[in-house]
């Protein structure tokens, strides 16, 4: 059923090294740190590119006409392997015998150093652009060749969809061009491994689309503009507790940091969050930013991303989450309280507060699958910044959205009508869709 497959929330974590300019390795962390077995699937990465397998479309009959330099920013690729989402300079050729139809070359440099990273994408219908299953040639570490497609591609390809009926029930997730942008919402690729073995340690089947999206994709034509959503920054100070303790480098003391927010998505970036910790550890590298989906004020989340903190054999790689996004990993939420929860509070004073109270976060140990949190100092981390006035567009959490009739359905893709308490389903309203579990 085609349904199960676009709102197929995984539970694997799609994350790949962080840069290795922004490691150091940490041999232990602090012996005063609680820890407890992670319930965290393991990391996807890519192995080292081998010969380009052959494609499920075939363009070599195409005649190519370069039209010039656009700007790539990635999503599927980035969500899965831990690709820059920054804008690439990237060449793009038009199909002499169908307008519209693109050949992109050099997405993805941080795979493809030699530059020959390469996608196809249909936009001859502007109003509803295909991605035709194709090989991105990336060769999985455990399941073999990296495929994508879109949603769009895939409902018309392998379950008869019209362009209507897709429209009709999917029109969040389908990819469009506009003032120039070919964009990619969030969930509107997917990647499959059609070589995945049996029992591999992603437990990827072969058949299924996958998607990792975590941020709008899109591809700026030659000659169109390119208007950055994180051009929003304001100054802001923080006091962070939340980390800093597992190293015993707690600092009370509020250093300046910069806010951005994204006019597309309303997430929240703190640029160098960790820059006092990395001062106190002798870290000469930049700290990495940290993103907070501000969806619900009342309840942030902090999806896996890592610190740039590596504990050596025994730990590895450090990444930070939110206990809201821990919950959500599995079907009993740990701790539910209102007092863990992460908040934003406009102050009335043209400042505006992120507050994350004692235990809201945890600290998870890729190699040693550990979560650690904090437990010696209750102060909470605070974020506090010039409060944003520009209006955020294009975003699925409008009055609309909050206004919209909820509509559930299980992971199987099955409408609920009355879900129970404690059960795991996803969420339909309006044009957002999340993964909720029923209180």
């Amino acid at each position: 059923m085609f349904f199960v497959y676009i709102f197929k929330i995984l539970l694997t974590v799609a994350l790949a090294a962080v840069s290795a300019n922004a490691e150091v390795n940490i041999t232990t962390m602090t012996k005063a740190a609680e820890a407890e077995r992670a319930d965290i699937p393991l990391l996807r990465t890519a192995a080292p590119i081998t010969a380009i397998s052959r494609t499920a479309t075939d363009y070599s009959k195409e005649t190519w006409n370069s039209i010039g330099q656009g700007k790539y920013i990635a999503s599927e690729i980035a969500g899965c392997y831990g690709v820059s989402i920054e804008p690439v300079d990237v060449q793009v050729f038009e199909s002499q015998g169908t307008k519209g139809l693109y050949k992109v070359v050099g997405v993805w440099p941080e795979i493809f150093s030699n530059g020959n990273g390469t996608i196809y994408i249909d936009a001859s219908d502007p109003e509803f652009v295909q991605v035709k299953k194709q090989s991105v040639g990336i060769k999985d570490d455990v399941d073999g060749m990296t495929y994508i497609s879109s949603m769009s591609a895939i409902a018309l390809d392998e379950y008869n969809y019209t362009k209507e009926t897709f429209l009709a029930g999917f029109s969040d997730q389908n990819a469009y061009v506009k003032e120039g942008n070919i964009v990619f919402p969030e969930g509107s690729l997917s990647l499959q491994w059609p070589e995945a073995p049996e029992n591999g340690k992603y437990g990827t089947d072969p058949t299924e689309w996958y998607s990792y999206a975590e941020n709008t994709g899109r591809l700026v034509l030659p000659g169109a503009e390119y208007v950055d959503p994180w051009g929003d920054a304001v100054d802001g100070t923080i006091v962070e507790t939340s980390i800093s303790p597992l190293f015993s480098k707690t600092n009370t003391n509020p250093y300046q940091v910069k806010v951005y927010r994204n006019s597309e998505s309303g997430l929240y970036r703190i640029k160098e969050t960790w820059k006092q910790l990395y001062t106190a550890l002798g870290i000469q590298s930049t700290s990495p930013d940290l993103d907070i989906d501000a969806s619900d004020p009342d309840n942030m989340i902090i999806e896996l991303q890592p610190i740039g903190i590596n504990g050596g054999e025994t730990d590895g790689k450090y990444y930070v989450m939110s206990l809201s996004y821990y919950n959500s990993l599995g079907d009993e939420p740990t701790e539910t309280a209102d007092e863990f929860k992460i908040t934003l509070k406009n102050n009335g004073d043209g400042t505006s507060t992120i507050t994350m109270p004692y235990r809201s976060t945890r600290l998870y140990a890729a190699t040693s699958n550990q979560i650690y949190y904090a437990n010696n100092i209750q102060t909470p981390t605070t974020i506090t910044f010039k409060t944003f006035t520009s209006a955020i567009g294009n975003i699925g959490t409008d009055a609309a959205d909050y206004n919209a009739e909820a509509v559930y359905y299980n992971l199987q893709g099955v409408k609920v009508d009355k879900p129970a308490a404690g059960q795991l389903v996803i969420k339909r309203q309006g044009s957002k869709v999340t993964k909720e579990i029923i209180r």
